[in-house]
């Protein structure tokens, strides 16, 4: 009806905007629930012929024809009253209008917001999958003993106070009150400190403040981890005030991993820790000063810890005899000097049975100590590892040859030689065959020794062969071939005729070599022809098939063929197909390619 405001719960209503040539409906609907309509002024059937006339009669200025003169004067008298009705109508709508966007913005975003709480992935994680992706971002440091420059002081002790206040962790904190309550609530995410000490000097200006957040932060990071076991990684060079290192010893009971790169005269702040390590498992400590009398002090505070068993030492190596090596099974020494020799070879003799052991030797300097007489001594470690820090050429022979003199080993099964660092990868260490010999010889290596690595080892064909022969029980072997080295000429291992030395021989396998060879590792030059090395592998796969005959298990034998850098060549065609058939057929196992560079 006329007048009729319309219901603001139905729709609104579809806006018009006709030319005024066109003719407007009588009628238009407003609310499709209760029907209200709109009625047009009465004045608007003759509106589109009347606007017509006027417009002529204002553009030719004749009179107004006595026709139209009542239709105008109804327009001058009804059309105000007409427009207040739409006008009022217009408000009416536009309120209508302003609810509906308000009310349909709302729900929009309801609905956005219902859609992210129940459909977004990250919501839907629980707090411990949450937990372990923080854990993921934890930030590794690896500590150097470079000195940090004064200028650039401020900005390291920055970047450690933002480590001790948990790195990315304190950045997680802030995104929500759920990801704070995980990241702070969760103690195993509090389980690892890491403290660089040279940035823990609150003598340098303007860096005191900040070291006095540094260690209420790590007050804080420790409560935070609870009783959950604990890992810590601790470095510095230069003396540093005690406090850190104090108060990490008072957390002691629940450290698990320990690894500290100190001044000597620091470690004596650890002395909380004496007795106080009951789940304490791996102990890395190195010395960056010398002196002997405070490291033998700081190696007392671990002599009891039920639970240690991997040790890596670097210093005066006659501080180690007081940790319980006894219970060690995995050991690491490193920058052994020629004085320290003694109490290498006392400490492997502590080792106990089948345990493993690295050592870094500074071969050049046994070198020149010698002559050396240490002690003859028996180990029972299973695994032996020494790798040389300096290039001394062939005088290598001499140095490891004391070693291999003073020991004894009669439960070795892994042997590895390593020369020089990745940064000098043509250093080889030289053998010595006859202490060599005579080592294996009294440890009974022929039955025991399962795996031996030469791979950085020059050794001539007539001692490879000797070796072999005495070497029964090898089932994995690496050697190489060594291009020029300090002016000397190559140096070939990998040959037709020690590729002919180890192909079985179906007539006679009792005189094969290395008859338990499942792995073999070949870095070479490449100076050996085809057919010894289809003989080599065709021959130890029928060897390796007699020898272990399984129907459900089909044996393999594994051989890699990696050539030195610069000296690949391919493989003719057939004897490549070859390759890949027995590939097919999963008997074999089978590299040939250039080696890296490491």
């Amino acid at each position: 009806m006329p007048g009729t405001r319309p219901c603001l719960r139905a729709k609104p209503p579809e806006r018009f905007f006709l030319p005024s040539t066109m003719s407007l409906p009588c009628e238009v609907r407003l609310c499709r629930s209760c029907n209200s309509t709109f009625t047009h002024s009465h004045l608007l059937p003759e509106a589109a012929s009347l606007s017509a006339q006027l417009v002529e009669i204002v553009r030719t200025n004749y009179p107004v024809p006595h026709s139209a003169t009542s239709l105008i004067r109804a327009v001058i008298s009804d059309a105000p009253a007409e427009i207040y009705r739409y006008d009022a109508l217009l408000e009416d709508l536009d309120t209508v209008f302003t609810a509906v966007v308000a009310g349909r913005d709302a729900l929009k975003q309801l609905y956005e917001q219902s859609k992210c709480v129940v459909e977004a992935p990250v919501r839907r994680l629980p707090n411990e999958i949450l937990a372990i992706i923080f854990s993921m971002n934890f930030e590794e440091r690896m500590p150097t003993p470079e000195p940090i420059l004064m200028r650039f002081w401020e900005d390291a002790a920055r970047r450690e106070l933002r480590r001790v206040a948990g790195g990315d962790l304190s950045s997680y904190a802030q995104v929500c009150s759920r990801w704070r309550d995980v990241a702070l609530g969760t103690p195993t995410l509090w389980s690892r400190i890491s403290l660089d000490l040279r940035c823990w000097t609150p003598e340098v200006p303007r860096v005191d403040v900040m070291y006095e957040q540094m260690l209420e932060l790590l007050r804080l990071a420790l409560e935070r981890g609870k009783q959950v076991p604990l890992s810590i990684q601790v470095s510095g060079l230069g003396p540093s005030p005690p406090h850190a290192l104090e108060l990490l010893a008072l957390s002691a009971p629940r450290w698990r991993t320990a690894s500290f790169a100190l001044d000597c005269t620091m470690f004596q702040h650890l002395s909380a820790v004496t007795g106080n390590l009951p789940q304490l498992e791996f102990l890395a400590i190195t010395a960056l000063t010398e002196d002997d009398e405070v490291l033998v002090d700081a190696t007392r505070y671990f002599s009891s810890a039920p639970l240690l068993t991997q040790v890596e030492f670097s210093g005066p190596l006659a501080a180690v005899a007081h940790l319980p090596l006894q219970q060690v099974n995995l050991c690491g020494f490193e920058e052994v000097y020629p004085q320290d020799i003694a109490a290498l070879l006392k400490a492997m003799a502590s080792l106990p049975l089948d345990a493993t052991l690295y050592t870094q030797i500074n071969l050049a300097a046994v070198r020149a100590a010698l002559p050396l007489d240490p002690e003859p001594i028996e180990s029972l470690v299973g695994e032996l590892e020494i790798a040389s820090i300096q290039d001394l050429g062939d005088s290598a022979r001499d140095a490891l040859a004391v070693l291999f003199g003073a020991l004894t080993l009669p439960e070795m099964h892994s042997l590895v030689l390593t020369g020089m660092p990745k940064f000098h990868p043509y250093s080889p260490l030289y053998w010595p065959p006859l202490a060599a010999n005579a080592m294996f010889q009294r440890s009974e290596s022929r039955q025991t020794l399962r795996s031996l690595s030469l791979k950085d080892v020059v050794i001539t064909e007539a001692d490879l062969l000797a070796l072999l022969a005495e070497l029964q029980a090898l089932a994995f072997l690496s050697i190489s071939d060594h291009p020029h080295v300090n002016g000397h000429a190559q140096q070939l291992v990998v040959t037709n005729t020690i590729l002919k030395a180890l192909t079985p021989t179906a007539y006679n396998t009792s005189a094969t070599l290395l008859p338990q060879l499942d792995i073999i590792d070949f870095r070479t030059l490449g100076k050996f022809s085809e057919r010894p090395l289809l003989d080599f592998v065709a021959g130890r796969l029928e060897h390796v098939g007699r020898r272990m005959h399984d129907p459900h298990h089909p044996p393999q034998f594994e051989c890699a063929f990696l050539t030195i850098r610069g000296h690949f060549r391919e493989l003719r065609p057939e004897v490549a197909q070859w390759f890949d058939a027995q590939i097919s057929k999963k008997r074999l196992l089978f590299a040939w390619r250039e080696a890296d560079s490491e």
